[in-house]
């Protein structure tokens, strides 16, 4: 299990409509999956959903249901969603 640097929701919010506003801008299409560490166990999850914060996070690892509060994101560039 690794230490991740973690934001408030509203935080993560800004700084992916940025990324991705700055990625279209190059001409870039990019998509953001928020994310963030179970308190249970540990696991990182991941929504499943692109481009959409939910209020509530399922951990695909033990199965607890979390309040997301507080993560990171991460983006795909290109090509089409899942």
């Amino acid at each position: 299990m690794g230490e991740y640097e973690d934001y408030p929701v509203r935080e993560l919010i800004a700084g992916a409509n940025e990324a991705v506003m700055k990625a279209a801008q190059e001409g870039i299409e990019a998509h953001v999956y928020f994310k963030a560490t179970c308190p249970k166990c540990g696991e990182r999850c991941v929504f499943s959903v692109a481009d959409t914060v939910f209020e509530q996070m399922e951990c695909s690892a033990c199965g607890w249901e979390f309040p997301f509060v507080e993560g990171n994101y991460m983006l795909v560039y290109g090509g089409e969603l899942p």
